[in-house]
């Protein structure tokens, strides 16, 4: 979800961007997320590969649990989200 959203990055911040330390073209940090992206899949693939039947029930209710509990948490209203943009410096 972050190498997701990563990509919005340079178009949201563009002055940020152009003036980045470790500045590259745009094409080759796409390409460098979606290899980022890849890598994460491939990793997450062969980590339930070397798990059992239980292994993987458990690690995927596991994950759903938590997904179920931050959206509830959300819903409640104890969690407020608010977007980079809204954030001032001090």
């Amino acid at each position: 979800v972050c190498n997701l959203f990563s990509l919005k990055l340079p178009k949201q911040f563009p002055e940020a961007w152009k003036n980045a330390g470790l500045h590259c073209p745009y094409w080759l940090y796409v390409v460098a997320i979606i290899v980022s992206i890849f890598a994460s899949l491939f990793t997450a693939v062969f980590s339930l590969m070397s798990l059992n039947t239980v292994g993987i029930i458990g690690n995927l209710s596991l994950t759903a649990a938590m997904f179920v509990y931050a959206w509830w948490r959300h819903k409640k209203g104890y969690v407020k989200l608010v977007s980079v943009q809204d954030v001032k410096d001090e």
